[in-house]
């Protein structure tokens, strides 16, 4: 992220502690990937529905049940994409640049550092978005 997107943040109506406290609810429990990957992609969509997208496949061929395969939210001028490996015991996450619908940079980070940074930019988006910024609201517990 960019120095501007840190003077952007510090002024949000959140402070550093809440940023914190957001990426801390976004945790991942790599243990339980379905669950997690359940869980963020529930959350994501309450904060911003319009920009996610959640991708899901059926666990077998006569089941009724479905697991999420790919989670994907754009947030300005980035995508964030979480998908399920080869095997289901890994994920891939991965922060994309995109400028006029083109990907000029795709990093793949730790799954750590995704959090951050997507927590980051959910509170930029706080900024543009009533609805966002209510959701995070009552995430965080504030008025």
């Amino acid at each position: 992220m960019s120095a501007e997107n840190n003077d952007q943040i510090d002024n949000l109506g959140f402070a550093p502690s809440q940023i914190e406290l957001l990426a801390a609810s976004l945790r991942f429990n790599a243990s339980d990937i379905s669950n997690s990957m359940l869980a963020l992609a529930t959350l994501l969509e309450s904060i911003a529905p319009q920009n996610c997208q959640v991708k899901k496949k059926k666990r077998g061929l006569r089941s009724k049940s479905t697991s999420i395969e790919e989670i994907s939210i754009q947030l300005g001028e980035y995508r964030f994409l979480m998908s399920v490996g080869n095997g289901t015991n890994s994920i891939r996450t991965t922060r994309l640049k995109i400028v006029r619908d083109i990907v000029i940079k795709t990093d793949d980070l730790p799954v750590d550092q995704w959090i951050a940074s997507l927590a980051e930019m959910l509170a930029l988006e706080s900024q543009r978005s009533e609805s966002a910024r209510i959701a995070i609201s009552k995430l965080l517990g504030a008025n």
